[in-house]
């Protein structure tokens, strides 16, 4: 296993694993402390991290068996940035009070979508300009 490779997939299973923790927590000791909106938009960054994570797993593994290790790592650092910049500031926007600090962490959430989107988009164009059949 190529030392990025392993980087990411420890990327992917912390953050399968923490969404899992903060699900949990969301789920039991949250209820109680956030109101129905604010743990709806918890529950968006936790579900959105999960997905992420997980899909950053199957991104090591189409550029290991289809794409042959050819992606470049610029893509999975998209990839990770947008997955943080995403649910990260969720979760800074649903726990901060300070109308300064949502301020200047709200713009953040949907240059987080981007970068996935991007990154996303990037390996779609890879997989089609392959020369690899599947």
């Amino acid at each position: 296993m190529k030392k990025q490779e392993k980087a990411m997939l420890l990327w992917s299973t912390g953050a399968v694993l923490s969404a899992v923790v903060f699900g949990a927590m969301g789920a039991h000791a949250l209820k109680a402390v956030l109101s129905e909106t604010s743990l709806l938009s918890f529950e968006t960054a936790v579900k959105y991290q999960m997905y992420m994570g997980l899909a950053l797993g199957v991104m090591v593994l189409i550029d290991r068996i289809i794409l042959e290790s050819s992606l470049s790592s610029w893509v999975y650092r998209m990839h990770v940035a947008g997955m943080l910049a995403f649910s990260g500031s969720i979760y800074v926007l649903v726990f901060v009070q300070s109308p300064l600090i949502k301020s200047i962490v709200g713009p953040i959430t949907p240059i987080g979508g981007t970068l996935l989107i991007f990154a996303w988009a990037w390996i779609f164009i890879h997989i089609a300009r392959s020369k690899v059949s599947i």
